[in-house]
């Protein structure tokens, strides 16, 4: 599951939930950005997560996003998904962002089991 919270101008934001935790090893990862500090790249996992010697074609087993972490300046914020004994991931393997630019803004499609997609909007890091 992610949940963004953010402020807008002095507008307190709280996103809806998207995904489902129950799905996937809980790794539950808060964090909260400085002033001065900013999201730079998304890593992600998308495809299955499943258990060692299982088919990818196995029922009850369906594509997803099953890992992230968020890089910002100043550090890596895992928030979903984690490595666990006795599981694999299979499918593929992305990163979002543009060198020079910030992520400052997410879009998605999400069920009430996954979350399906994730994009992100960038904006050009001033450096004034």
């Amino acid at each position: 599951m992610v949940k963004f919270k953010y402020v807008n101008g002095t507008e307190f934001v709280s996103g809806d939930a998207h995904g489902n935790i129950s799905r996937l090893p809980l790794v539950k990862e808060k964090f909260v950005l400085s002033n001065d500090e900013y999201i730079t790249s998304v890593h992600g996992h998308y495809g299955k997560k499943l258990p060692v010697g299982h088919s990818p074609n196995s029922h009850g087993f369906s594509d997803s996003i099953t890992m992230l972490k968020f890089e910002t300046n100043k550090a890596t914020y895992q928030v979903l998904g984690a490595e666990t004994n006795g599981y694999e991931y299979v499918g593929t393997s992305f990163v979002l962002g543009e060198i020079g630019y910030k992520i400052v803004g997410f879009h998605g499609k999400s069920s009430t089991l996954d979350l399906g997609q994730i994009g992100v909007y960038v904006s050009p890091i001033n450096n004034a």
